[in-house]
């Protein structure tokens, strides 16, 4: 994910590998964090609820990354989901971003 994060940040949307290198992640994750959920466990809840916000992250890199700019709504949902219990995360992400692209 670190690779789609770069590309994202530099402005390199044009990798059509990427994406779909994120969807199969994402996919993983998903399946991971069902099977996991499926045995109702509740020690492993923790386990389910990180692997979820992973596939979340993942797809939602998948879906920034993509040449399709309708698709940036699912980008915004899939990231907003993968915030787990603690939306106010989003806004001190959103704000240290604009910050950090504030011209000095």
């Amino acid at each position: 994910m670190n690779v789609g994060l770069r590309a994202l940040r530099e402005g390199r949307t044009n990798n059509t590998a990427l994406p779909e290198r994120l969807i199969a992640l994402s996919a993983r994750f998903d399946d991971e964090y069902f099977r996991l959920d499926e045995e109702g466990d509740d020690a492993k809840k923790p386990e389910v609820l990180r692997l979820f916000a992973k596939a979340r992250g993942a797809s939602a890199l998948a879906f920034a990354l993509s040449d399709d700019a309708s698709q940036l709504h699912e980008a915004i949902y899939e990231a907003v989901s993968a915030v787990i219990g603690d939306p106010s995360r989003v806004a001190l992400a959103v704000e240290a971003e604009l910050r950090a692209s504030e011209p000095n």
